[in-house]
Formats: C-alpha cells, structure tokens, sequence
C-alpha cells in the first residue's frame, strides 16, 4: 500500500497498534500524539532535503531498552517509574535515519526468559502492527520468541550492535537484535545501526558491510554441519524431530549440503549460559536495592529497607535465579560450578569455531518444542531447555539467525543458523527465504 504523506503512514501504524494492544495487550508505552508529532517531522526533514532512508519504517522496542522521556519498566515492578535520559545507540541511530518508534512492548522481567504471552515486540512484528523490533538475546530469547511467532530474527556478532541503553542482566552474553518478517528487512536496519561506539567498549571496531548489497551473492553451495546428535536435545518432542528431518532432506535441493557432525560440547551449552548469567546477573542487578536505583519501599531501618524493596519489587521467578546465581558464585561452589561453566564456555567456542572452519553454519532447530505451550511450561525452571540449541552462539559471541519453516502440518518453531559472520546468514536465509518459504 502506498501513502502520500507521512503523517497518513504514522495514523495507520496508530490504527494497528492499537488492535494488536486491544487483542493481545503487547504494549507496555504506546503515544498516539507522539507518533504524530515525530511523522510530521520527519516529513519537514524531507522537504528540506535532508536525507532519512529508512523513512516510513515503524519498529517497536522491547521494553528494557533506553528511550530518553519514555518509560523503560524492564517488565519489573522495581523499574516501573523509570525514565531513562538518554536513548540507547541503536535507537537514535534508527531515529536519525527516519524510522519511527511506534512504541515499547511487553517483555519478560530485566529479559530472563520469553513466553509466548510476554513477547509483546515478536507478535507486533508477526500481526503486521509494525516493520520491525529490536529485543534484547542473551540465551536465546529473540530468536525464540521470533520463532514461536513466524518471524525471521537475528542475532549479530556480540559488539556487531553497540550495547548502550540495554538495562540487561548478563553482559557478556547479550546483544540487541532484529527481529522482522522479511530477510531483507533484517539486512536493512543491521546495516543502519550496526558500527563502533567509542562510548562502548564491547562493540566492534571496523567497518560495517553495506548488507543488502550483498545479499544476492553468496556461493552456489553451502556446506553445513548439524550435530549427530541433535535429536536428542532435552525435552525435545516427537513432531519437532519429524519436521527437522523433514527440513534436512528438503534443503539439500536448494544448494545446502548436509552433514552429521560429532559435537563434544554443544550440548552443555544451555546449562553453562545459565550458569555464567545467574551468577552475572546477581551481580548486574544488585544495584536495584531502593536506594541507588528502583522501587523503595518503606521499612524501620535501612536493612529491612533493602530487604523489603527487592523483596516486593522483584517477582519471584527472578529472586530464584538471584539466588541461584549467589549460590553458584559462592566460596563453596566457586571453583566446583562458576569456574568449571567458564572453562567448559572456552571449550565451546573453540569447538563452535573449529566447525566453521570447515562448513560455512551449524543448523538446527530453533527451540525443541512445536507449540508455544509447551515452551511456556518451562518458564519458570532455572534450566529451561528452550535454549537448548540458541545459548552456545551467546557462549561464543558468534551470530546466529532463524528463520520460520512454511508449510508444516503442525507449528515449527524455526530453521536455526550459527556462522562466523552476519552476511553469509543472511545470504543463505534470503535463499531459502526466495526457494523455499
């Protein structure tokens, strides 16, 4: 659909928003006003000749990302006032090249987890509400919940993307990412927000490739490894391993060639990531305590404050994963746990490594599970298994993208690539994307 005027564009993308809030409740800041005032900017700036490329692209953002005035609550009742100063690098980025925020979605608490209820940017993106959505991976929780949702998502080389502005809580294994309905989508806003931050230390120094220029390139054939044993993930449910099987046969005819690769490690990734961001997030998140930052509650005595203030602004599901990362990180289990999941973490990468050396991704599914139901029953383990195939390309800050499976007899949730850079992903995505999907 083509539209005249901006200002017309920003009153459709009002109208879609406001349906998927009304039946989904995905929206956690949404202003009708504000998405006005910024469209009739932007279209000023054009008349003045200044250039926006991403202009009429709306995007929403997970709700622990920074918006300067916007209220960024991380799903938490311990950030529920908070209005951060500032936007995060990504999202001034994106503003200054047009693109409009249409609002701040549902998330779970600081990103611990994803359900299928509270991945509110993934469903704006999948009912069509919005272009696109940056959230928050650190286990895996983009990629999931864009799968759940049949959506495309990607999750760029850890420093790819600078991490200013995300309120997370494991700083070594988060990245932002993109989450969007087309691959060529994808390859449009990396391009855009993509580059090195001097103000961040974690982002990469380097020039950043014009990615939807080289899209349409790529080799005639990709080679790729899937772990021997990648039926045998925890909790992994029979249709999942019929569909996958499916999938490794229907690829080989559309230039993927497919091997059965022996991993030593892969599979302990997703109990060491839980490990390394228990114990780094009860370390990250120790500065929520009523007094530097959060929700204060009131007490007799500075100590009952404290206990009060984390105990009522914070869920429980979340104070279990704070002490389990207190307890991993203690004198008696130091050594025995945090010490042996950070070697067994180098061990990983290195492994992940080696394999792309030889294949150009390692493929598998994206989540274990076919429904979103059966991903939500596993919400409030400490050890969810959702993140049986997506933690090790945290572990090793190494880009992985999924994408969703068409024509399934029942839900998929998503084809899952790791690789040693963002555009041969891309590359072999817009492929299956064109020939398959």
């Amino acid at each position: 659909m083509a539209y005249e005027h901006l200002e017309e564009l920003g009153k459709v993308v009002v109208e879609r928003c406001r349906n998927i809030d009304k039946e989904s409740g995905v929206f956690v800041s949404f202003d009708a006003d504000l998405i006005a005032e910024d469209m009739k900017l932007f279209e000023e700036k054009l008349e003045q000749g200044e250039e926006l490329p991403l202009a009429g692209l709306s995007f929403v953002l997970a709700d622990n990302i920074s918006t300067a005035g916007i209220r960024t609550t991380c799903g938490s009742k311990m950030l529920a006032s908070y209005q951060p100063l500032f936007d995060a690098e990504a999202v001034s980025r994106l503003k200054d090249n047009g693109a409009l925020l249409a609002g701040k979605t549902t998330v779970d608490e600081f990103g611990f987890g994803v359900s299928s209820v509270k991945s509110g940017a993934a469903k704006a993106v999948s009912a069509g509400a919005v272009n696109f959505a940056l959230s928050v991976d650190t286990v895996g929780e983009l990629r999931q919940a864009a799968s759940i949702h049949g959506i495309a998502a990607i999750k760029p080389t850890y420093g790819r993307i600078p991490r200013k502005g995300v309120v997370g809580y494991a700083a070594s294994l988060e990245v932002l990412g993109i989450m969007a309905k087309k691959v060529t989508e994808l390859a449009v806003i990396l391009k855009y927000i993509a580059g090195h931050l001097p103000a961040d230390p974690t982002s990469l120094i380097g020039e950043v490739p014009d990615y939807p220029s080289l899209l349409e390139e790529g080799p005639a054939e990709f080679k790729i490894a899937v772990p021997a044993d990648w039926s045998e993930a925890r909790g992994i449910d029979e249709p999942t391993k019929k569909i996958f099987g499916t999938q490794l046969k229907l690829l080989d005819e559309y230039g993927f060639r497919i091997e059965l690769v022996p991993f030593s490690y892969f599979y302990h990734s997703f109990l060491v990531a839980q490990f390394i961001s228990a114990v780094e997030a009860f370390s990250d998140l120790a500065n929520y305590d009523g007094v530097r930052f959060g929700y204060r509650d009131g007490a007799k005595h500075l100590q009952e404050m404290f206990i009060n203030s984390r105990s009522k602004g914070m869920s429980n599901r979340l104070k279990r994963f704070l002490v389990f990362g207190a307890l991993v990180s203690s004198k008696k289990y130091f050594n025995r746990c945090y010490l042996q999941a950070q070697k067994m973490r180098t061990l990983i990468k290195e492994e992940l490594k080696t394999r792309l050396k030889k294949y150009d991704f390692i493929f598998t599914p994206t989540v274990p599970f076919t429904n979103a139901k059966t991903h939500d029953a596993y919400h409030d383990s400490l050890l969810n298994p959702a993140s049986y195939y997506t933690a090790a390309a945290n572990l090793a800050g190494l880009p992985a993208l999924t994408i969703p499976i068409a024509h399934s007899e029942v839900h998929m949730p998503g084809l899952h690539f790791i690789g040693s850079d963002e555009t041969g992903l891309l590359q072999a995505a817009l492929r299956l994307e064109k020939e398959y999907l």
